[in-house]
């Protein structure tokens, strides 16, 4: 089968994947014999992928296109294709159709290279081997400049030849020891087990000359591309799991690129404590922002945290921990949709997040703050609306932030809203929040004991609170054991409630 030797010889260049499988006993002799049974078994699980079969020759632009490649063949084909040692390090003629498949789901469709999912698994394996034996891990992110431009002007077809492209000149420029990622559409990530910061430096460069050097070039169009990098390490910079130091060279990627592109950037904090003026922060924050507009929803928010966690430290990530989680746990009660929730829990991590970025100075103070304090606080809102209007994505998080502060009887700020004016996701951020902050201290007052929590909740049923929501919320107490209360307690709470508002229901 000639055909065989040309499809794997041209996508073991482009690093794509080549399965020859033979043995009718594992696979079963209905499905060899059937090339459209083996097609569906594979098209179930792997849309994307092409599967080519013993006959006629496939003209050449049916298997150009970037994506991985099954065939079959016979042993004599097999023997043919060992001689000349075309086949992938994945090959074995032995392994089954589900082991192949297995092989698959953890490959890029377009690259061949490791895809997101694998490498959630295997930096997870990595960093708890380097934190167990004291070694070193650094992870390296690159990103291809301007590469929407080059899809609008080139096409799509000639971006994936340049993604296709890339990927091999990745793999031939790492050791063994590496191993190389698709991370999102022009992202490539390499991680480098037992590698310090200085060394990791070293390959990065040495990636981004391999990957600019060259034009990238079809016979039609000839483009030459420039590479932005990040990078981060274990020792250095101490990341607490698998997504903090995706985030913290995303970081130093965005630097990278906010400071002109072709270039490697360090990660370190966008400012520290040291550095930090509040009285500046507002604009030094949207000059920050600015840097990370191009990137999805989970990623900016994932960096503003870290952002606020350089300064504070542990605690601030403690206590939007504690909020978000009593979040889930209330919305689940009542039934919300998984992603409506997800999207109060986003709320949460953005308004603290900004609140702290912006006025830590007051928040941390002990005592009462003056007119003039009080009334920089009182902005925060509309502060947050500002900033959240750089992101076009945080559309539905806009109208919690702005209404977190709100009163359900009307008498909060900065709208004046009543009732059900307040976005639920607003009514309900105030209630979670606030059972977070009555459980822990804070500057100017000790955190309350678990019945004086009740008696606040129910004191503020109708005036800060929604009543509906207090129910709820006492309900979620009782049954995950919140707050280590006698049943009997809250029992009572509950109906002291339901006498106050009739029209509440349990």
């Amino acid at each position: 089968m000639p055909s065989s030797q040309t499809l794997v010889r041209h996508n073991t260049q482009c690093i794509r994947i080549v399965f020859i499988m033979t043995d009718k006993k594992r696979i079963g002799g209905s499905d060899i014999d059937s090339s459209e049974s083996i097609k569906r078994l594979v098209h179930d699980k792997y849309s994307s992928v092409l599967c080519f079969f013993p006959g006629p020759t496939p003209r050449p632009e049916k298997f150009q296109r970037s994506v991985p490649i099954v065939t079959m063949g016979g042993p004599e084909q097999i023997a043919s294709l060992l001689a000349n040692d075309y086949l992938p390090e994945h090959y074995s003629p032995r392994t089954t159709l589900s082991q192949q498949l297995n092989i698959l789901s953890t490959r890029d469709g377009l690259t061949g290279l490791f895809n997101r999912r694998y490498l959630t698994i295997r930096l997870m394996q990595l960093l708890q081997m380097a934190k167990t034996d004291d070694s070193e891990l650094s992870l390296l992110i690159l990103n291809i400049d301007f590469f929407n431009s080059i899809n609008k002007t080139a096409g799509l077809e000639f971006g994936d030849l340049i993604l296709n492209k890339m990927a091999a000149r990745l793999t031939e420029t790492i050791d063994s020891t590496a191993t190389c990622y698709r991370f999102s559409s022009e992202d490539f990530i390499v991680l480098l087990p037992g590698i310090d910061l200085q060394k990791s430096c070293y390959v990065a460069e040495k990636i981004r000359k391999v990957c600019s050097e060259k034009p990238y070039a079809d016979g039609k169009h000839s483009i030459s591309i420039t590479i932005s990098a990040g990078v981060a390490s274990l020792k250095d910079h101490k990341p607490d799991n698998h997504d903090e130091i995706i985030c913290m060279a995303e970081t130093a990627l965005y630097i990278a690129k906010a400071e002109g592109r072709n270039r490697l950037q360090v990660y370190h904090p966008l400012y520290d404590s040291k550095e930090f003026f509040p009285q500046r922060s507002l604009g030094f924050l949207k000059e920050n922002l600015s840097r990370i507009l191009d990137k999805t929803r989970a990623s900016a928010i994932a960096s503003l945290q870290l952002l606020a966690k350089n300064i504070e430290g542990s605690a601030h990530q403690a206590h939007i921990t504690h909020v978000s989680n009593y979040m889930a746990l209330l919305g689940e009660h009542v039934g919300l949709p998984e992603q409506q929730t997800k999207t109060f829990q986003n709320s949460i991590t953005l308004y603290y997040s900004f609140r702290f970025l912006l006025h830590n100075d007051l928040l941390s103070k002990p005592g009462k703050l003056t007119g003039k304090e009080r009334k920089t606080i009182e902005d925060l809102p509309f502060n947050l609306l500002e900033l959240t209007e750089m992101f076009d994505y945080f559309s539905e998080e806009r109208s919690i932030l702005l209404g977190h502060t709100e009163r359900y009887d009307g008498t909060g700020y900065p709208l004046g809203l009543k009732g059900d004016e307040i976005s639920l996701g607003a009514r309900i951020f105030t209630i979670v929040d606030s059972l977070a902050a009555m459980s822990s201290e804070r500057p100017y007052r000790e955190k309350l004991s678990p019945p004086e929590i009740i008696e606040e909740f129910k004191k503020e049923a109708g005036k800060q609170f929604d009543p509906y929501l207090v129910l709820q919320i006492l309900a979620v107490i009782k049954k995950k054991g919140l707050l280590n209360l006698d049943t009997d307690f809250l029992d009572q709470a509950q109906l002291d409630l339901l006498k106050t508002f009739p029209k509440l229901k349990l």
